[in-house]
């Protein structure tokens, strides 16, 4: 990954949305959590419990930031970045997608803070109406977003064709994160890439206590099965 490329694509990206949607600008200065989903013409942003990751259609890379914590209380995005890099160590990071810091957007805006009283995708005439009533000054805000990059992966949700009736009968005999949430994501690992791969990503994932690997984790890059969200989701460990 060309770190510095892909930094300025999304600082970019970053900057044309702002200018596209008021609103969009007011969730990064807010930092809401409570957004979910936000589609515009050529990107959407989808969120998590503890991620947003902005996606351009068509190129090659995604990011991701941090917009809340789990019990640990550090960073997924940066926990991630440590995890690929081990994987990296022990010959596992083809089965992650790959995981790097970028730098930190920042910029200084004019706007407005309405915090919870806007609505997602709201157009910016409404959104001028909403700051009117409720007699919102506009002011100046620093905008600070560390950016992680990650390569694209095609996330479908559906790991069903990629197993075979012997893969499902040998995964469902394994105690593993990656049988945890979903057998179907475990037995497509074991399908691409064997019995001892299966068994070291196991250990490793254990290990690194690497958990919430359902299908909506999962992707594939250039047809081979990836975990796209590794951070995990620790509450009440």
């Amino acid at each position: 990954m060309d770190k510095k490329a892909v930094f300025k694509h999304y600082c970019n990206l970053l900057d044309d949305l702002r200018a596209e949607s008021l609103a969009f600008q007011n969730y990064l200065i807010s930092k809401d959590t409570y957004i979910e989903n936000w589609d515009f013409d050529c990107a959407m942003l989808r969120c998590g419990a503890t991620r947003a990751a902005l996606i351009d259609s068509g190129y090659p890379y995604i990011v991701k930031w941090d917009v809340d914590f789990d019990e640990w209380g550090d960073s997924s995005c940066e926990r991630e970045v440590q995890i690929y890099e081990e994987a990296k160590a022990c010959g596992l990071n083809r089965c992650f997608t790959e995981a790097t810091y970028l730098g930190t957007y920042v910029r200084t805006v004019c706007g407005y803070d309405i915090s919870e009283n806007y609505y997602e995708e709201m157009d910016n005439d409404k959104y001028l109406e909403q700051v009117a009533a409720l007699g919102a000054e506009e002011e100046e805000f620093v905008i600070s977003i560390p950016l992680y990059g990650y390569e694209y992966a095609d996330c479908d949700g559906n790991c069903g064709t990629h197993y075979t009736p012997e893969d499902m009968m040998y995964v469902k005999k394994s105690v593993s994160p990656l049988t945890d949430r979903s057998m179907k994501v475990g037995a497509t690992f074991l399908n691409m890439y064997g019995a001892d791969t299966f068994e070291a990503l196991t250990d490793f994932c254990t290990s690194l206590q690497i958990n919430d690997l359902h299908n909506g984790n999962i992707g594939f890059i250039r047809g081979r099965i990836v975990i796209t969200d590794f951070g995990s989701y620790h509450c009440g460990d």
